[in-house]
């Protein structure tokens, strides 16, 4: 078959990366794939760009000031629907639309006259709400969303909010589509917010996100600790690009307070106005692109801490454990969703003393034994190959 992958970059980032590894699991497999992106660079062979960067710029700031992400493009998208009609491709998997580099209603239009069955892989709400990507007290988009409490929240509205008009446009344009149309959650949690949207009578299968555990794995002798000379004390770890308060880096700040001197917090993906925030007992480092760094760094910890409020599938959770690392993190979306008993614990969100009672425990019982629990449970049940070949087999069922 042909298939066509969309998203907004190819290879970098969490999206762009698994776009890449579904593309190259379906050539394996005979089928011929192009995956087409709208930021960045590409890193693989048969890729297609969409957009330029004037453009891109342009819609941003239409999308800043008037709440219309997804409607600019014009040009880009046209010429994007022009090369499908060439390309003709079996099945369209989409995933992440927004940032300002695709026209969805041109696009979506196109799908509708089209025989293109459509796989959308949700990597949070945005496809099924008037403005935002994650949300947390509100259920408008459960009917039709309107004065959208979010706007000022990505991808941000500083003036107007369409909130209503956004969302009765999806629901138009995505469900004419009928059951052409699967949509593919990335975890459980995000599922049962589907069942509750427009999307509800659509087929739905979970595939969770997976991570390359050939990379990311148990290394003898790790230095981070000696460089930074804290052998002799219990490391928390946090991860996170960008950090933000969505992201839990002002509740870093409680648990460093909260517990004694035996503890010290590293925090990596800071810039440079968050290190100069940091307490004394917190090490903070900028974003780093080198895998053997950061497993050297989760090989070192002996506890991540993951005190997220928004979170559809975290991989830095599965990173951690692949390096046998146990996770303690919130009962926020679907991060609770890798951490089993054996591997970590979980606890209310916004709960700093459940938290640090619980890193005060889970320090005191690591273990060899956990952190094999730790790394099975990744290889078993979140090896990336693993989760790529499920894309196959549903490309293949359709």
């Amino acid at each position: 078959m042909k298939v066509v992958i969309i998203n907004s970059r190819c290879g970098s980032g969490s999206t762009g990366k698994i776009c890449v590894g579904i593309g190259k699991m379906l050539s394996q497999y005979g089928h011929k794939v192009v995956v087409a992106y709208g930021l960045g660079s590409a890193s693989f062979q048969n890729s297609k760009k969409i957009g330029f960067s004037l453009e891109v710029f342009v819609h941003k700031v239409l999308s800043r000031l008037f709440d219309c992400e997804g409607l600019g493009s014009i040009f880009s998208t046209l010429k994007f629907v022009h090369f499908l009609k060439s390309f003709k491709p079996d099945v369209v998997n989409i995933h992440t639309i927004h940032g300002s580099y695709l026209n969805y209603p041109i696009l979506f239009n196109y799908l509708y006259k089209h025989p293109v069955k459509v796989v959308w892989t949700l990597h949070d709400c945005w496809s099924f709400t008037g403005h935002c990507a994650h949300f947390y007290e509100c259920e408008k988009w459960k009917v039709f969303c309107h004065e959208c409490p979010y706007k000022n929240d990505y991808p941000q509205s500083l003036f107007l909010d369409h909130s209503k008009s956004n969302y009765l446009r999806k629901k138009r344009l995505y469900t004419q589509l009928g059951d052409r149309l699967t949509i593919v959650p990335v975890s459980n949690w995000l599922k049962g917010l589907v069942k509750e949207s427009f999307f509800k009578n659509n087929r739905i299968e979970v595939i969770h996100n997976g991570i390359d555990t050939d990379l990311f794995k148990i290394i003898n002798q790790p230095k981070f600790k000696t460089k930074y000379s804290i052998e002799d004390k219990t490391m928390l770890l946090g991860v996170a690009l960008p950090w933000s308060k969505y992201k839990g880096f002002s509740d870093f700040f409680e648990i460093r307070k909260k517990l004694s001197d035996e503890y010290v917090i590293v925090l990596v993906g800071l810039d440079e106005s968050q290190m100069k925030q940091l307490l004394p007992g917190m090490i903070g480092l900028s974003r780093t692109d080198s895998v053997a760094e950061l497993m050297d760094i989760y090989n070192s910890a002996d506890i991540f801490v993951n005190p997220t409020y928004q979170d559809t599938f975290p991989t830095v959770n599965l990173e951690a454990m692949a390096c046998g690392t146990p996770v303690v993190t919130y009962k926020t979306g679907g991060s609770p969703e890798s951490v089993k008993k054996e591997t970590g614990c979980v606890v209310p969100q916004g709960d700093i003393d459940s938290m640090c009672d619980t890193i005060v425990s889970l320090s005191k019982s690591k273990s060899s034994i956990i952190g094999y629990s730790c790394r099975q449970n990744v290889v078993t049940n979140y090896n990336q190959e693993t989760q790529f070949y499920k894309y196959v087999d549903l490309i293949n069922s359709i």
